[in-house]
């Protein structure tokens, strides 16, 4: 008797064991090493198809799945674009589309997830409307329903963007207050105020947003909106933040409310509009923030122009907390203002309290593309779709600077060991730094990838017209570069005229070319013209 029971058990045992691996058969991943369509031939394929059902395939494994939840299959886009009405009519004909395509998609989309865009008209907007005078409770009526709506329909929507004029500002303390958000992966708030009334915030977020938890919620953009020392729980994983148009004052706050954020970007506002603008002469207040969290690796910031200087709360966190990644776009208040008094608005110091010397630094301009063809993205675009960058890489550590503006390259000349300058910025790199030294240089390359000044080729234009000279006693290399789909031809003596402008030692550098032809004679030819020039 006990050996039938212990077999029994046994047989029960086994069975149980048989469901789970059958259960496992159905639910789990194959192994990511199996042979597969690769990943950019499957994203082909389900371009090609229009039925959901196909999607799927993300059941399969980690890289499918990946590239299931990026297609637009996966998602259902609903709007209510009321910046676009000219009418209550039209907005409220716009108003009933999105309840329907809310609803439809919430009970036909074969995933359920959303992407939730809604917008209104300013009341400024509303007062031009010529059909009834009751235009703004009837738009403010479809407003409150759609929001209404949206909360209901938390569980579903992946991205929420919501952009309202400031007489909306009582809808987050109304709702999308007792539903979570399960799924919400980027949130984007806006509330825009009178332009008299300066720049706001106009509303302020609860404790209790999305009743406490978004724990998918990665990614979030506020405009407008104020923060407050009672943190939002909802952003406790949000990895992503950028805030816009705020006071120096939104420093003490960022923290307590986004205590995960890995990347920060802040949009200052004017001196003029931050009445709680900190100068460089006050005493730092005893409430001053000196870090944004041990997580956060890249910090980006927009910052105006002032004789004020930096806001004392950001020049504090700067000299206290090392910062791996910054990024700084420097604007000016006024239009004429020239970049050099821009540039001399702030103390550089702060930027590189924890970049190690000695420095590798980019000079280029930022690429800016427009087209949809392989040939608006090989041309290379004018000055105007491009912007200066000067980038300043540490070479004994991971910390890294990314600037608007040249007019502080004099500061770094003494720490420079490697240099990559655009083919048209060497005209400006001569006038920041002419009859100065390099010392420690000795790697360069100058690339002709980026964008040039005009339909003029800007490498012969500075080889022939340009001036000026750099002392680069230890240089040991030059590379002459083109990364992209065409290969520059340049004139060896205009090489040579460049080269020599630098003012190598004794010891004439290596000369390497990378995707640039040399259009006569050879690199001996080439440095017998250095030789020639440097002597």
């Amino acid at each position: 008797m006990g050996n039938k029971k212990r077999g029994k058990k046994s047989t029960a045992a086994n069975d149980d064991r048989a469901n789970t691996r059958r259960h496992a058969t159905v639910t789990t991943p194959v192994d990511d090493n199996t042979t597969l369509v690769p990943a950019a031939v499957l994203s082909r394929i389900l371009d090609y198809t229009s039925q959901a059902t196909v999607l799927n395939v993300a059941a399969v494994c980690k890289s499918w799945r990946g590239v299931a939840q990026a297609h637009e299959l996966y998602y259902a886009h609903v709007s209510l674009d009321g910046d676009g009405c000219s009418s209550v009519v039209e907005h409220s004909e716009k108003s009933k589309q999105f309840f329907v395509s809310i609803f439809d998609a919430v009970h036909d989309a074969h995933f359920k997830r959303l992407h939730v865009f809604l917008s209104s008209p300013t009341p400024d907007e509303v007062d031009d409307f010529e059909d009834g005078d009751d235009e703004v409770d009837e738009i403010m009526i479809n407003n409150l329903t759609a929001v209404k709506m949206i909360e209901i329909q938390m569980r579903y929507i992946v991205h929420l963007d919501m952009s309202l004029p400031y007489t909306y500002k009582a809808l987050l303390e109304m709702f999308l207050r007792t539903k979570p958000a399960p799924v919400l992966e980027e949130l984007y708030f806006c509330f825009d105020g009178e332009p008299e009334a300066g720049p706001g915030p106009f509303a302020s977020l609860p404790p209790d947003l999305f009743h406490g938890s978004a724990p998918a919620l990665k990614s979030v953009t506020l405009t407008g909106v104020e923060l407050t020392a009672k943190p939002v729980r909802a952003f406790a994983n949000v990895r992503r933040v950028l805030l816009q148009q705020y006071s120096s004052e939104a420093l003490l706050f960022v923290l307590h409310n986004f205590p995960g954020m890995t990347h920060l970007t802040l949009d200052f506002l004017a001196a003029d509009f931050d009445n709680r603008y900190i100068g460089l002469d006050e005493p730092v207040p005893p409430q001053a923030v000196k870090s944004l969290g041990a997580r956060l690796q890249h910090l980006e910031l927009n910052l105006y122009a002032s004789e004020m200087g930096l806001p004392t709360q950001l020049r504090t966190i700067l000299e206290k907390q090392a910062i791996p990644s910054i990024a700084v776009s420097l604007c000016a208040e006024e239009p004429e203002e020239d970049d050099s008094e821009i540039a001399a608005a702030y103390d550089f110091a702060p930027f590189l309290a924890h970049v190690g010397k000695p420095y590798r630094v980019v000079l280029r301009r930022e690429r800016q593309y427009s087209g949809p063809t392989a040939e608006d993205w090989e041309r290379r675009p004018h000055d105007a779709e491009a912007s200066l960058v000067m980038e300043i890489f540490s070479l004994g550590s991971h910390f890294k600077r990314r600037f608007t503006l040249l007019q502080r390259l004099p500061e770094l000349a003494p720490h420079i060991r490697e240099l990559e300058v655009a083919d048209v910025l060497l005209r400006e790199l001569f006038r920041e730094l002419d009859s100065m030294s390099l010392p420690r240089l000795k790697r360069l390359t100058i690339d002709f990838d980026l964008p040039q000044r005009d339909e003029a080729n800007a490498w012969e234009d500075f080889a022939r017209r340009g001036s000026g000279k750099i002392e680069c006693p230890n240089l040991e290399s030059v590379t002459l570069r083109c990364v992209m789909a065409y290969r520059p031809s340049v004139n060896d003596q205009d090489v040579a005229a460049v080269l020599a402008r630098f003012k190598p030692g004794s010891k004439l550098p290596e000369l390497c070319c990378a995707g640039v032809t040399l259009s006569t004679g050879d690199d001996s030819s080439l440095l017998s013209s250095i030789v020639e020039m440097h002597i």
